[in-house]
C-alpha cells in the first residue's frame, strides 16, 4: 500500500491547495494520505472531501509547533485524526 502521512498545503508552507493536491496524490497511485499543515486545519475539510471524491484514504492531520523553554525544547509534533474527529482540535488552533 502506498501511503504519504506528510503533506502540506498552500495553508502553511506547501505549494498547491488541497483539492490541487489531492488529485495529484490521486495519479501518483499513492492510496493512504495526510494533510499535515503547520499549525493549520484549514484545507482539511477540503482535502478530505476531494479525497473522497477521488477514491483516495483522505486523513485529517495537523502538524504542531511544540516549545517548551523550559525543557529546551523546540520541536514539531504531528497529530493525525483517522477517524474525522478533528473539529475541536481545528477550534483549538483557531484561538
Amino acid at each position: 500500500m502506498n501511503c504519504n502521512l506528510h503533506f502540506h498545503s498552500k495553508f502553511s508552507d506547501g505549494t498547491q491547495w488541497p483539492r490541487e493536491m489531492a488529485i495529484r496524490i490521486f495519479y501518483s497511485d499513492i492510496e493512504v494520505a495526510a494533510l499535515t499543515d503547520h499549525d493549520s486545519m484549514q484545507g482539511v475539510e477540503r482535502f478530505l472531501k476531494e479525497c473522497k471524491n477521488l477514491n483516495v484514504y483522505g486523513i485529517a492531520g495537523v502538524e504542531v509547533d511544540c516549545i517548551s523553554n523550559e525543557h529546551d525544547f523546540n520541536g514539531e509534533i504531528l497529530g493525525y485524526f483517522p477517524e474525522g474527529n478533528y473539529q475541536d482540535f481545528f477550534q483549538y488552533l483557531e484561538n
